[in-house]
């Protein structure tokens, strides 16, 4: 982003991970190209954290004392900053704060895939394509995980959401995580994306809110159900989050090109699947 229009404001959000050196480097870089750069730190509040002695630490007492840390070392280093904490949910977070600071710029740090919550809920795309503001991923160093919980808002009516899922048993699990979401939803599951595109044509799209889309399936495979929704309907407004067990980076970007909004992987780990997917839904009826 250095050489180009000044940034001015930057949002840094972090999960937890230590805004250590990953951070400083990128903002003093940033800085460099606008002395007026003002930077906002927004750390969302994890519901709860276990340390490694098997007791709960204050997860708010820790947060307040990241703050503070970070921002003594933002005015040491000679960075304009002010700071905050947010909610659990981090595009929740995210929304309540984006509109008082009007960042040009976000960087988000995190855990490495596999180890981060945000990551799997595909967070740094989300952000960039919710708010149309660039977002730079930084890996930070790695702290105890986060156990998110879902900010609740009202919604007039249930979201309606189509399942493309070819397995009965993934389609199982995932009626039980959306079962245990705090929103209102009518659920409609069909087989594969030939059955969703019918579906779509018929229908219309105007009716669904988020459509979950497994990627390996028969007959039209998730890219291709994408492809075609490109061709024929808005697939920005269909709010498509891909669901699926491949963590091949060119399925992602593939998906991510063809107008998928999210990028879910399946976590082996049944809690951080359903945390993964109340994420996608409370953003949804959040819109």
């Amino acid at each position: 982003m250095s050489g180009g229009e000044p940034l001015h404001n930057i949002l840094v959000l972090t999960d937890g991970t230590e805004v250590g050196a990953h951070v400083t480097t990128r903002l003093l870089e940033l800085q460099s190209g606008d002395p007026d750069l003002h930077v906002h730190l927004l750390i969302p509040v994890p519901k709860s954290i276990s340390s490694i002695h098997g007791h709960e630490i204050d997860a708010h007492e820790r947060a307040e004392l990241q703050l503070r840390d970070a921002l003594a070392l933002f005015e040491r280093i000679g960075i304009e900053a002010t700071g905050q904490l947010g909610g659990h949910d981090p595009m929740a977070a995210a929304a309540d704060v984006i509109p008082l600071v009007a960042p040009s710029l976000i960087l988000v740090s995190t855990l490495p895939m596999g180890l981060s919550r945000w990551l799997s809920m595909d967070l740094p795309h989300r952000l960039a394509r919710r708010f149309a503001i660039p977002v730079d991923h930084l890996l930070g160093k790695p702290v105890n995980d986060n156990d998110w919980e879902a900010v609740r808002r009202p919604r007039e009516g249930p979201i309606q959401i189509l399942l493309v899922e070819d397995s009965a048993d993934e389609a199982r699990l995932m009626r039980i995580a959306l079962a245990e979401t705090e929103e209102r939803i009518d659920l409609i599951v069909v087989r594969d994306g030939a059955e969703a595109v019918e579906h779509i044509r018929v229908n219309g799209q105007d009716d669904i809110d988020l459509v979950l889309l497994d990627l390996r399936m028969p007959k039209v495979d998730g890219h291709q159900f994408l492809e075609i929704m490109g061709r024929e309907f808005d697939v920005n407004a269909l709010n498509v989050t891909v669901v699926t067990s491949s963590v091949a980076e060119e399925d992602r970007k593939r998906a991510h090109a063809l107008g998928a909004g999210a990028y879910v992987v399946k976590d082996p780990d049944i809690h951080e699947f359903r945390a993964a997917i109340h994420s996608v839904v409370t953003e949804i009826a959040n819109s």
